[in-house]
């Protein structure tokens, strides 16, 4: 069974019930709160691989029903770290020692990630 989460970008950062708010994103899988604006997306499959989202303030993600869409999703081809901060390190163009590390870079330049950080 796919485990999957809703997105919706949220620049204003206000809170919608049923999410948790990280920069520009609201995440969660809310019964209420669901609306047209801001328009909530299904996440991809995280069970496949850890995912980063990014913003795409533009509006002009690909989607299938063809109206704007703010944000975009990546995913690492294993759910595994080495394969995490190989996807983070093509997107952001630097070097990672570790999966913590890659997270604090993305979360600090604007990203969101379902890896979970090791101590």
């Amino acid at each position: 069974m796919a485990i999957s989460q809703h997105f919706a970008y949220n620049p204003s950062g206000q809170q919608i019930s049923g999410t948790t708010q990280s920069g520009v994103f609201a995440i969660g899988t809310p019964f209420t709160g669901f609306t047209g604006s801001p328009q909530f997306w299904n996440g991809p499959d995280e069970e496949l691989g850890y995912i980063i989202a990014q913003p795409v303030p533009a509006g002009n993600q690909p989607n299938p029903v063809g109206i704007p869409a703010y944000l975009g999703f990546y995913r690492s081809s294993l759910l595994n770290e080495s394969s995490f901060i190989e996807l983070a390190e093509t997107i952001s163009g630097q070097q990672f020692t570790d999966g913590n590390q890659a997270t604090s870079w993305l979360n600090t330049n604007g990203y969101w990630t379902s890896y979970v950080s090791t101590p």
